[in-house]
């Protein structure tokens, strides 16, 4: 898995619905958010991250997503309220 803009890693947590999940902070009040990975073995906490660095494998760790193949779970938040992914994401 690889970051969608350049960053700090905000937290590494494992969420009890979304499992493995790397949050990382951007200018302007922007976070991506990655979630039911495997490992998050290529970053830290504090961590200053560039756009397309590997922060993580996918994995299959989100509780309420079990069923589905493994795939990433991501996020875009602006001043905290989700936005469309698609709008940044070419």
């Amino acid at each position: 898995m690889k970051t969608a803009e350049a960053g700090t890693v905000k937290s590494i947590k494992n969420d009890p619905r979304y499992g493995l999940t790397i949050v990382i902070e951007h200018e302007n009040n922007f976070q991506t958010i990655y979630s039911n990975l495997l490992t998050s073995e290529f970053v830290v906490e504090g961590e200053k991250v560039e756009k397309g660095q590997s922060i993580g494998t996918v994995g299959n760790t989100a509780v309420f997503e079990i069923a589905d193949e493994p795939h990433l779970h991501f996020e875009i938040l602006k001043d905290s309220l989700p936005v469309d992914p698609s709008i940044y994401i070419k």
